[in-house]
């Protein structure tokens, strides 16, 4: 009975039983293109969830669960073989077909531990779709499914045992610090398949980076591989996140710009961003020099 009490409360507050029609547009476009095995798993998926947030001005939709956060109650046979920690599986295009303006919604399918846990739109739906809004109103142009969620194993890459064969700043880089958690790099299809899926310049030395190895750690600093970009979303506007400062903070470019400029995304900014310049390299090689002298500093004393 509380649980009840809570669920409802929940609804009221941040959702609704009844998915929004352009959410209800996404996923039949989705579902079109799927396998008979992944449709499969993707409704005992919807039948699991309670209730559908709309936070971030609705440019995000997740599904939750309320009295099981992490769904560890979803059973084998409701999960998809993807169980990554959050990858992109597919993109597509909505417009309005009644209304006069040629304006379209991108929306963006992210599957988290074997199961559709979000959309995150190119901006609030409401500008595109208002509330009264009709499902057959509504208009998929285009889906491009970027990854089955029964086949994962796309962007799968094995280990890479060395540095020794980087060339240029990222040679230099490995002489320099101790590079971890290097992956050998996606093969070039893989590479092109991605970038055309973002809508934004990615930075000329992250490209080169991605091309010899799928990420790297650097001390506090995680460069993320091509499959491991993020999408963040602040009130305003949204990131692709190349790289994750722990504890600190992460970097990224702003989707839909095409100047490949970085922004830096601090924790403790409450949802300013910063730019940083066009150069990953030159940012993250500020970041570790300025840990260092703290390091140092420290361990001077006053």
């Amino acid at each position: 009975m509380l649980m009840k009490t809570l669920s409802d409360l929940l609804y009221r507050l941040f959702g609704n039983t009844k998915l929004r029609p352009y959410v209800s547009a996404c996923l039949d476009a989705w579902r079109t293109e799927l396998s008979p095995e992944a449709t499969t798993i993707l409704a005992k998926q919807l039948g699991l969830y309670d209730f559908v947030p709309r936070p971030s001005a609705d440019k995000i939709i997740a599904f939750l669960c309320v009295d099981d956060p992490r769904c560890a109650k979803f059973p084998a046979d409701a999960l998809f073989p993807l169980r990554s920690d959050g990858t992109l599986v597919a993109q597509m295009l909505l417009t309005r077909t009644a209304s006069t303006q040629q304006d379209s919604l991108r929306a963006d399918l992210f599957v988290v531990d074997g199961r559709l846990q979000n959309f995150i739109f190119s901006k609030r739906p409401q500008i595109v779709f208002p509330r009264e809004t009709r499902r057959e109103e509504i208009q998929v142009t285009h889906v491009t499914v970027l990854v089955d969620p029964v086949k994962p194993d796309l962007y799968a890459t094995s280990p890479l045992a060395d540095s020794d064969g980087f060339t240029g700043w990222l040679r230099d880089w490995a002489k320099q610090w101790e590079l971890r958690d290097l992956r050998k790099p996606l093969p070039p299809n893989a590479r092109r398949r991605i970038l055309d899926s973002l809508d934004s310049m990615l930075p000329a030395d992250y490209l080169e980076m991605v091309a010899q190895t799928e990420g790297a750690q650097l001390r506090h600093c995680r460069i993320n591989g091509l499959s491991e970009v993020w999408t963040f979303v602040w009130p305003q506007e949204s990131f692709y996140v190349l790289s994750d400062i722990e504890g600190r903070g992460a970097v990224g470019v702003r989707q839909g710009d095409r100047d490949g400029l970085l922004y830096y995304l601090d924790n403790e900014a409450d949802g300013q961003s910063e730019v940083v310049g066009p150069s990953l390299r030159a940012m993250i090689e500020g970041e570790l020099e300025a840990d260092e002298q703290s390091e140092d500093g420290d361990r001077k004393g006053p």
